[in-house]
């Protein structure tokens, strides 16, 4: 009996996919699971960036350069669809869907038709053992489309199936993701001018409010549309300076006077580069997290929500000093003291408890005044706010 060769594979999406046996059912599942809705695409130019994002990671994830990194050009070349926009087009990608459905050996240019190759045996003639393999392989990245998609754009995909249907002769349709990838592409065009002009827009606008004061999200986020302007030949001379911008746009003093250092060390001409910018500022911005001094709340706007606080108590005829300070604080302090000694990070919720010098705080959604914050890091826990309210005011 001989011993079956031993195929050397770093990554198992690389290899032949046989959807019949139990482990290519594992990845092809994997392959083509649906996205959750909040990340389903919208095919429109405005969304270029996530549509090249979300299907750069996808082939680089499940190995679909075996067929969109393989078209032929008619000039002894090859040309990749999602990355040589003004090269490749519907036609040559049509010509490649043939070899994967119609026929094995198709040259560019020879008559076909959309539909299966007859007396398809792969298990025992090699052309369509090679078919087979691109055909499923097809049909992942086909799945995988159509589960990346709102409802509204698969139908305006679907109106076009024309190009990307093949036909078999048990009346099943198959469904090549290559071509329905090509017609995505050629349809938000990644390459014209509004689309590097909207990276640029998006790069400009970028704020840490956006990506819920997370340093690290918003500089993945600049650096990736940084990337690919560059990438569609475009340029954006004010990287640095729209990187100092977006990292300003915090609250947290610490970190703000840190990136301002090095914001002014830039402006009196030390060469700097975003990167360099985005490192430092990372580090510093993890650091904080793990000292748990990174939070969002300006201290002018906690005195100001304190005095606002004290007032309404004093107009409505309340003791100021026990009624006011324990329901803000739960702690019985002078409202005076309170102004000055209330931590910010209270009243910013980052979980149920969290331990700060050793010591543990609940979030209790009950400590609320509108307009001014929902809820508070206090001592007791929500179940018990009754009790602890009761004591106060007794």
């Amino acid at each position: 009996m001989t011993t079956p060769p031993i195929s050397f594979l770093s990554d198992p999406f690389e290899g032949d996919i046989n959807p019949g046996t139990a482990d290519g059912a594992k990845l092809f599942a994997s392959a083509t699971k649906d996205r959750t809705k909040e990340n389903l695409l919208t095919i429109a130019q405005s969304k270029v960036t996530d549509i090249m994002a979300t299907f750069r990671h996808d082939s680089n994830m499940f190995c679909w350069g075996k067929l969109i990194n393989m078209i032929d050009d008619n000039k002894g070349g090859r040309v990749r669809i999602l990355e040589d926009f003004t090269l490749c087009n519907l036609m040559l990608v049509q010509e490649e869907a043939a070899r994967t459905w119609f026929k094995q050996d198709h040259k560019n240019g020879d008559p076909y038709t959309h539909t299966l190759k007859a007396a398809f045996d792969p298990a025992t003639d090699s052309d369509d053992k090679i078919m087979f393999f691109r055909q499923v392989r097809s049909k992942m990245i086909a799945k995988r489309i159509e589960s990346s998609l709102s409802s509204a754009s698969w139908k305006v995909l679907f109106g076009k199936r024309k190009h990307f249907t093949w036909m078999g002769s048990n009346g099943i349709a198959s469904y090549d993701g290559p071509t329905m990838l090509q017609i995505i592409i050629s349809t938000v065009n990644p390459s014209t001018r509004v689309g590097i002009s909207d990276l640029k827009v998006s790069i400009r606008t970028a704020r840490l409010v956006q990506v819920q004061w997370d340093v690290v999200a918003l500089c993945d986020k600049m650096t990736a549309d940084y990337l690919l302007i560059t990438e569609l030949n475009g340029k954006h001379d004010d990287m640095v300076l729209d990187t100092y911008t977006a990292l300003l746009s915090g609250k947290n003093d610490i970190f703000n006077n840190f990136v301002q250092r090095g914001k002014d060390d830039w402006e009196l001409r030390k060469d700097q580069n975003y990167e360099d910018v985005m490192d430092n500022a990372t580090v510093k911005y993890n650091n904080m997290v793990k000292q748990k001094i990174w939070t969002q709340t300006d201290p002018k706007d906690v005195k100001i929500l304190a005095l606002t606080t004290l007032n309404h108590e004093l107009q409505n005829g309340k003791k100021a000093g026990k009624s006011y300070a324990g329901a803000v604080t739960g702690g019985g302090v002078a409202e005076k003291e309170w102004v000055f000694t209330l931590d910010p990070w209270r009243i910013v919720k980052e979980g149920s408890s969290k331990t700060v010098d050793g010591k543990t705080w609940n979030w209790c959604p009950h400590h609320k005044r509108e307009g001014k914050y929902d809820g508070m890091y206090v001592a007791h826990t929500p179940d018990k706010h009754d009790e602890w309210l009761e004591r106060k005011t007794s």
